[in-house]
């Protein structure tokens, strides 16, 4: 008698434990499938090199910035190497 109930106690436990992993797999999402919401910096020309310049030349170059992700891209600051 003690087996038997030990067993269907074990069962139980079993079912219960499927019930709640089904659960899981079905109510939450997993993370890989939901898709990240995040802005991506893409700069194809990172450096620039004047080479020679003539001392008291004005120099300007430009460089592309492109945001390849799903939310807006926020430059706070931009430091001159």
């Amino acid at each position: 008698m003690m087996r038997e109930d030990a067993n269907m106690n074990r069962k139980r436990i079993l079912l219960a434990e499927l019930i709640l992993a089904l659960m899981a797999i079905f109510f939450c999402p997993p993370a890989w499938a939901q898709k990240l919401r995040e802005p991506r910096l893409l700069v194809k020309q990172t450096v620039f090199d004047f080479n020679e310049v003539t001392e008291g030349s004005t120099l300007s170059h430009t460089f592309s910035v492109i945001n390849n992700g799903n939310e807006t891209l926020k430059i706070l600051r931009v430091k001159p190497g």
